[in-house]
């Protein structure tokens, strides 16, 4: 039928080529007398007695009402129940006032095409709909709704005042449009409002039969770029403005192809969806766009490892392992075991899987099938000497990686069940693998052309060469409002200082400035000392006068303040003395505790300020209450996560994270579980996570005593069992009072 129809139109387009069908515009001026077409008793009002008028409801729309001009009806329905205003005539302008309910223009026999609302400065509501068609422009005091309908039903949002509604009628009866339609080009694209007109003008769910030519820019992301299906879903609009035209699946090779900002030029069909959203149709192209300010224009390299196809083997191990299959004639094998670290290296990048911890259940391997690459713990680490990395992608079985691995810099931006994503700036990254990770390949994305602090012309400073102060300013100011990716190094002396370095909170506040004097300055904020690690009794203080080398993320903070990040710097030399020159290791000045006299919280708070960001390298005892759950032990993991004080309240608290059960196992159905008020003492290696954290680490740590319950049991002896060793390694013949191992456990004599 509808070809039939569209056959008809073009053979009346034939004989009257070029003819334009009439518009007509019916204007109701109710402030000029056309609002007493509503035939309402009279004006509503407020009383003014200086005047002598009283208060009236005569305009109050009690039921619908219509106007009726020139073959165009409006009608007005009453407000809706429990409204605080009456929809009504008012006796100043704008007099046509609505606050809910709903607005109806009609022309029967006629297509309505445009409407053009006048009210006064502000008052209309940007969130009342209409049933069909769309605004595509508004002012603070017009509003212009497109479309092609014989009846437009608006559904108020709120206190909407107005003066004047102008309808404008297209052609005799029921049709789309007037003369040929101009669906634009590549070369003269329609603007969005134009492109917005002729899709209100198709039926629902119609589409044009020719594709359309539209420019715009991108205003939003919608649906996020499919790696499957090579596409994304997006909205344009005139100017970056609020009028926007949808544009779904859009075809786009790569997830950065578009992006907010872009000036884009769209080819493709329009649908009227569902008769209320115009829109571009799936399967519609970009030809032509002009980046926006999202872009990253530095150069990028792409290195990629694909271990499923054929990179296993640049680890250089003697080949693969897997389980036996008799069946086929398969010995089980251990060649792929990494015993040791191995490297596999390609175009400047190295990739380093370590052995598997001790104790752990299996080993670190290239398996016989896909995932090659498996890793169960340990640590897996990329490097690219002389250049930044500034993106990983991890493909991997699918929900075959731990989400509790975690980088020692950067951070995971993303992950599917698949795919996992590393974001951040660093010639090194050091991934600690959580557990059972099957990994396919590694993509790795290197910045810039060498230098390994990151792309372009950018100056970020090192060690040796750092910049100025008056060059971190600069720099500080380009970065903007939030902390850098990529670590500066800035030298200058001490010109003041807001706070001295403290053992209460490691840190130090203060400014410098080229020569040590007041004026040009750069701020040095809550910065850590040597090595990263938090500042304690008896290290160096700081002094007006002394000079520095920081190294950090650096920010324009407020847009006013250039200064290094709160808590993302440290320093690097102090009149010349680096971290290099400290013959002491922080940690082993520190009381790790002991089984019997495990440290307090607050102790084990205070020794995790002083170890820093990194794990320490010794076990710490900390006994407390726990007084918050966040994950009880579950037979899925072995693990839990609480947090612990020294009473038992919250507050003052040191985190127990991924923590393994007594004995360092898996805690398993049937185990006592963990409760609020439980006295725990706890096993392993502390941190000061992201620097604001102090906490036992992930997966490094365990249950020594819960109630004062531990992990060695009373066994009976049995000549049945093996040899007994105490706890010295040495084989004794009988147990006698104290504590023995056989059999690979541990038991106790009374």
């Amino acid at each position: 039928m509808k070809q039939f129809l569209r056959y008809s139109l073009m053979c009346v387009l034939s004989i009257l080529w070029g003819t334009t069908f009439a518009q007509t515009e019916v204007k109701f001026d109710f402030d000029n007398g056309d609002a007493a077409l509503f035939g309402l008793p009279g004006v509503s009002c407020n009383a003014d007695e200086a005047n002598g008028i009283a208060e009236s409801h005569d305009g109050d729309f009690t039921q619908d009402a219509t106007a009726t001009k020139d073959g165009v009806s409006i009608t007005v329905s009453a407000a809706e129940e429990g409204a605080k205003n009456a929809n009504r005539i008012w006796n100043k302008s704008a007099v046509l006032r609505m606050y809910s309910g709903s607005l109806t223009i009609e022309a029967p026999g006629h297509k309505i095409t445009k409407l053009v609302i006048n009210y006064s400065k502000d008052k209309w509501q940007t969130d009342s709909k209409p049933d069909v068609g769309a605004f595509i422009s508004s002012t603070d005091q017009t509003t212009i709704w497109s479309g092609s309908s014989s009846k437009v039903v608006i559904k108020i949002a709120g206190n909407s005042q107005m003066k004047d509604i102008t309808v404008t009628l297209d052609g005799e009866s029921g049709g789309q449009g007037s003369g040929d339609t101009n669906y634009g080009t590549a070369e003269a694209p329609l603007t969005v409002a134009e492109a917005l007109t002729i899709a209100t003008a198709l039926d629902a769910d119609a589409s044009t039969s020719e594709d359309v030519f539209t420019k715009g820019v991108v205003t939003e992301i919608t649906t996020a770029w499919s790696s499957q299906y090579k596409n994304v879903s997006f909205n344009i609009s005139n100017d970056g403005g609020t009028i926007n035209l949808a544009v779904f699946r859009c075809k786009a090779e790569t997830e950065d192809y578009v992006l907010v900002g872009d000036e884009v030029i769209i080819k493709g069909k329009l649908k009227n969806y569902k008769g209320n959203t115009p829109e571009y149709d799936a399967g519609c192209e970009i030809v032509s766009l002009v980046p926006g300010d999202g872009h990253d224009t530095t150069p990028h390299t792409d290195v990629k490892f694909d271990f499923d196809n054929g990179d296993a083997a640049l680890f250089g191990l003697p080949g693969v392992s897997c389980n036996a299959d008799e069946a086929n004639g398969i010995a089980e094998s251990h060649d792929g075991d990494f015993t040791q670290d191995a490297t596999a290296t390609k175009d400047g990048v190295s990739i380093t899987v370590s052995a598997a911890e001790e104790g752990a259940k299996n080993a670190n391997r290239i398996w016989n099938k896909s995932a090659v690459l498996r890793m169960y713990s340990g640590w897996l680490t990329i490097e690219a000497p002389e250049r930044t990395i500034t993106k990983v992608v991890i493909n991997y079985s699918k929900d075959k990686w731990q989400e509790d691995s975690k980088p020692d810099v950067g951070a995971f931006t993303s992950s599917t069940n698949q795919t996992t994503i590393w974001e951040g700036s660093s010639s090194k990254i050091v991934i600690k693998i959580a557990g059972n990770s099957q990994i396919t390949d590694i993509t790795v994305t290197l910045d810039g052309e060498s230098g390994g602090q990151g792309s372009g012309d950018t100056n970020y400073g090192t060690a040796e060469a750092p910049l100025t102060v008056a060059e971190a300013i600069a720099a500080a100011i380009a970065n903007g409002d939030t902390a850098s990716k990529e670590d500066y190094y800035v030298k200058g002396k001490i010109c003041s200082i807001k706070y001295e370095y403290s053992a209460q909170y490691g840190t130090a506040t203060y400014n410098i400035s080229e020569d040590g004097s007041e004026g040009t300055e750069f701020t040095v904020y809550s910065s850590y000392y040597f090595d990263n690690k938090s500042w304690q009794e008896g290290d160096t203080q700081i002094k007006v006068g002394d000079e520095v080398i920081v190294c950090g993320k650096i920010i324009n903070y407020n847009g006013n303040t250039p200064e290094f990040a709160s808590k993302q710097n440290y320093l690097i030399s102090l009149n010349g003395k680096t971290s290099s020159g400290t013959s002491e290791d922080p940690e082993a000045a520190l009381n790790h505790g002991t089984a019997d006299a495990p440290l307090t919280v607050a102790e084990a708070i205070a020794a995790a300020e002083v170890v820093g960001t990194k794990a320490s390298t010794g076990d710490f005892y900390v006994k407390g209450k726990i007084c918050s759950i966040k994950y009880e032990y579950s037979a899925e993991y072995g693990t839990a996560t609480y947090n612990i004080s020294e009473d038992g309240s919250e507050g003052t608290e040191f985190t127990v994270y991924s923590s393994y059960y007594l004995d360092n196992k898996k805690w398993q159905e049937g185990d006592d579980q963990i409760a609020v008020g439980d006295e725990v003492i706890v096993c392993g290696k502390i941190i000061n996570y992201n620097g604001n954290t102090p906490e036992f680490a992930s997966k490094q740590n365990y249950l020594v005593a819960l109630n004062k319950a531990t992990g060695i049991q009373n066994v009976k002896i049995s000549k049945a069992n093996g040899a007994i060793y105490n706890l010295a390694g040495q084989q004794v013949e009988k147990a006698t009072k104290g504590i023995y191992i056989q059999n690979g456990r541990k038991f106790v004599v009374k």
